[in-house]
């Protein structure tokens, strides 16, 4: 499969996954802690989870990793690295780097 190929397949997927994390933003923001500075929330939780589901079966020999912890080993020798971003993790972002700045 060429280049060409993966992203006319890669490109609803994404869309689709871009869509339930916009969903999210617009409504549901409660967040849970993964520890004192990572945040994790539903739309990450569902996203995830959705870009898993839809690689695996758009894609089912190529490898996986999810942030989250969704894992699959494939045979193709590619592998999809997933970690769906919304506003807590730009959050995270932002508040290390003011911290970094702050200790300069």
């Amino acid at each position: 499969m060429n280049y060409l190929e993966v992203l006319n397949k890669l490109e609803p997927v994404v869309r689709h996954a871009g869509e339930i994390t916009m969903r999210y933003l617009q409504s549901d923001k409660r967040i849970e802690y993964k520890d004192r500075v990572n945040l994790v929330t539903r739309a990450d939780h569902e996203s995830e989870e959705y870009l898993f589901n839809s690689l695996s079966e758009v894609f089912p020999e190529d490898s996986i990793i999810a942030e989250e912890g969704h894992q699959k080993t494939g045979s193709s020798g590619y592998t999809w690295i997933v970690d769906p971003l919304d506003y807590n993790e730009l959050r995270s972002w932002i508040s290390f780097f003011l911290y970094l700045c702050g200790s300069c």
